[in-house]
Order: structure tokens, then C-alpha cells, then sequence
């Protein structure tokens, strides 16, 4: 009994260093380095919940393949660096979460090579419970899953553009916008049927294939 409660101890602090609590709202960093965002205990997010991928040399690489160091310099910020495994590279995520559930997270990229990037990409997973997607062009309500295909249902190309789900059961709506001004193209998904998933992926295509050692900012993005 006495060894059960020093791990139960020792895992608190892990849990607490793993977690944004602000209000009815939670960010939290899984043992698999999956963000997950929770409204009242609900979780929203499904799946990966947020990713950011590289294309490279014909080759998606995400975020989670990656050793994962955290820092937390206040009780509403997280600094996630994610040391990939198979490139020359780490991602830092500087995130902030505040009562009203305002996500703001930053990401942004040091080389200590020279390493070429074609695409990259950041996505939001979303619980297969929203219903009703909006844009700054339109709104629709999405489709059935399909068995082994993922299926668009709106994208955009246009600065300022964002994104969103309606409110649904006890699930709050969801908005995604990006704070930068590269012209990122917008595009609101449904996974396959084995993922289940509503997905908000942002995408830049790089003008310069390669990039030499140093670091640059990829994105700056609000969900709210």
C-alpha cells in the first residue's frame, strides 16, 4: 500500500505538468505526446487531437514521432518541444489557455541542418459528435464517414479566412484561425470511417524547398 501511494504521488506532479486547467477548459499532453482538449471533462478532440506534419523529400512527417520535452512557464502556458526522431529538427509549440477557452498556440521550427520542407500542415482533430461545420465561405452540414477515404467538405485559400463547428449536446463550438498573413489554405474534413473523425487542417506550400540551419516561425493559430 505504501508503494501504491509514493506512485500516486510521484504521478500527480507528472499529470499537473501534462495539464492547462483554465475554467470549464483543459489542454492535456497524453503519454503518447497527443494534445487533447476538454470542455467539462468532455473531451472535444478525437484521434491526434493537435498535429503538425512536414512533407519532405516525399515523406509526411508528424510531430509525435518525436522525444517530447515540456516546460511550463506559468499555470496558463505550455512550451512542448518535440526533438524529431527522423529529421535535424524541433518543433517548439508555445501554447496559452485562458477561462473562456481561447487557445493560442505558436509553432515554430529550429534546424540544425539543412533540411527541405515542400508542405507542412497543422490539423485539429474534432469529436465525430459536431454536426454542423462553418467558414468565412459557407456552412454545410458534413457527410456520412466513408469506408476508406477521407472527404473534403469546404476549403479556402483566402487570408483572414477561418473556420468552425457549431455547439452540439454538451460540446461547445469550436473556431480555428490563423494569425499570420502566409496564405494558408483552409480545409474542413471528415477522417474514414475507422478514425471517425471531423478534421480543421491549415496547409502552406514552401516556395523554397530548402531550408538551412537556423529557426523560423511556421504558424500562429487561435482556436476559440
Amino acid at each position: 500500500m505504501e508503494i501504491q501511494g509514493c506512485l500516486a504521488k510521484d504521478r500527480k506532479p507528472e499529470e499537473q505538468r501534462r495539464s492547462l486547467t483554465r475554467g470549464d477548459y483543459k489542454l492535456y499532453i497524453d503519454k503518447n505526446n497527443r494534445a487533447r482538449i476538454y470542455y467539462k471533462a468532455q473531451e472535444i478532440t478525437k484521434w491526434q487531437g493537435l498535429n503538425v506534419g512536414i512533407f519532405s523529400e516525399g515523406v509526411w512527417y508528424s510531430s509525435y514521432d518525436s522525444r517530447l520535452e515540456i516546460e511550463r512557464p506559468s499555470e496558463e502556458t505550455m512550451v512542448l518541444r518535440f526533438f524529431h526522431n527522423q529529421l535535424p529538427l524541433i518543433q517548439t509549440w508555445d501554447i496559452s489557455l485562458n477561462a473562456d477557452g481561447l487557445l493560442k498556440w505558436v509553432v515554430r521550427v529550429s534546424l540544425s541542418a539543412s533540411v527541405r520542407i515542400d508542405r507542412r500542415n497543422v490539423f485539429l482533430f474534432l469529436s465525430k459528435q459536431y454536426r454542423q461545420w462553418f467558414s468565412d465561405k459557407g456552412e454545410g452540414a458534413f457527410s456520412a464517414f466513408a469506408n476508406s477515404e477521407w472527404k473534403a467538405m469546404d476549403n479556402s485559400s483566402d487570408a483572414g479566412g477561418f473556420m468552425g463547428v457549431d455547439s452540439v449536446n454538451e460540446l461547445p463550438g469550436v473556431m480555428v484561425k490563423s494569425l499570420s498573413d502566409a496564405g494558408e489554405s483552409y480545409l474542413i474534413q471528415n477522417t474514414d470511417l475507422n478514425i471517425s473523425s471531423r478534421v480543421f487542417e491549415l496547409q502552406r506550400e514552401e516556395k523554397k524547398e530548402s531550408y538551412l540551419p537556423g529557426e523560423y516561425p511556421f504558424f500562429n493559430i487561435e482556436v476559440r
